[in-house]
């Protein structure tokens, strides 16, 4: 059994503290106000970002960078690690499209890396409640597909 590590995006609103405290790796969504694009590490306060809504900017979003999603999954294949994302809905986002598309890549260039994508159905609360799950039964030592399996149920 290989080690694995959960990763998600930030449609799931989990604190940056609690994901780092329990190596979950962060995938980007970007929003871009009028030419300036947000993202990674280059994102508003939330005061700011909705300040600027109430005077009448309005954002527009992407999903995730499929390129990003690539650097992030192959950095742990390199360290050994299998990954389990839990994404973004598609129904509201490419977010899970552009996962598939960077752990396909990563999986063909490294041949016995494994990575799992699953559809949350959800975002925010419920997409930030089944990375709690995940991460919590990945604590108790539960394996990869056992956790994957859980959250696919719910």
């Amino acid at each position: 059994m290989n080690k694995y590590v959960i990763s998600t995006d930030t449609a799931a609103d989990m604190p940056a503290d609690w994901l780092k405290e329990h190596n979950v790796d962060l995938h980007s969504l970007y929003y871009r106000f009028g030419d300036e694009v947000y993202g990674d590490d280059h994102v508003l306060d939330e005061h700011t970002f909705f300040d600027r809504m109430r005077a009448g900017e309005m954002p527009t979003t992407m999903g995730t960078n499929p390129e990003r999603s690539k650097e992030i999954f192959t950095a742990r294949v390199k360290d050994g690690y299998d990954v389990l994302h839990l994404a973004f809905t598609p129904s509201l986002s490419t977010s899970y499209q552009s996962a598939c598309i960077a752990a396909n890549e990563v999986m063909e260039e490294n041949p016995g890396s494994r990575i799992i994508v699953i559809d949350t159905h959800s975002a925010s609360l419920g997409q930030g409640l089944l990375v709690y799950l995940a991460v919590n039964l990945l604590e108790q030592g539960a394996t990869i597909d056992e956790v994957a399996e859980v959250v696919e149920q719910r």
